[in-house]
């Protein structure tokens, strides 16, 4: 590969040759593929005036209805922000209510309305039919195939659980386990205080 230097310094490919081509970028062609279910979902969506970002709570509501928010942030492996967002822009919709829960009275479950219910029984159907669209001309075999190297990527890439992923990277907290001192902040005043 022949290499050229910018003006400031570094090398760079030449602008002929990429890295690798994005037509074998597995993360590009996922992303893209992604973006392809999205685009047909979020125009049904947005007809029905509902945000996207809502999709994957009322989705699990459908099948499991009266989880608390932690368990919706859980099973749809996003992030807490996101679950804020979406079951604020959910409730404004009138899709779904909040109930505290009468024997743990520190936790409030989250159900469905009938109008939710009830858009589920269109949602549903139509995420069948884009599945059905995508996978046409391919063998239960290779679907089967491309579901087991998926979870073999993840996996390689280490992001099986989210909250066991997070375990994994935080940092011990204590020395007998490492035998490193963990740094302190420094309580010396900064200069110009």
């Amino acid at each position: 590969m022949r290499r050229w230097k910018s003006k400031r310094g570094g090398e760079h490919p030449d602008k002929d040759e990429e890295i690798f081509p994005w037509s074998e970028s597995v993360g590009y062609q996922l992303r893209d593929t992604y973006k392809a279910f999205a685009q047909i979902m979020k125009q049904e969506l947005d007809r029905l005036d509902i945000n996207f970002g809502g999709w994957p709570y009322l989705r699990i509501l459908w099948r499991e209805d009266g989880l608390t928010q932690r368990e919706l942030t859980h099973r749809s492996g996003l992030m807490q922000p996101n679950t804020n967002a979406a079951l604020k822009q959910l409730s404004k919709r009138g899709l779904i209510i909040q109930k505290v829960n009468p024997h743990d009275r520190r936790r409030i479950n989250i159900y469905l309305t009938p109008q939710g219910r009830a858009i589920g029984q269109h949602l549903v159907p139509l995420a069948l039919r884009v599945r059905e669209r995508a996978l046409a001309g391919i063998k239960r075999a290779e679907f089967l195939l491309l579901l087991d190297l998926l979870m073999r990527m993840k996996s390689n890439l280490g992001a099986g659980d989210p909250i066991e992923a997070g375990r994994e990277t935080r940092l011990p907290k204590s020395r007998a386990r490492t035998g490193v001192r963990p740094a302190r902040a420094s309580r010396k005043p900064r200069a110009g205080r």
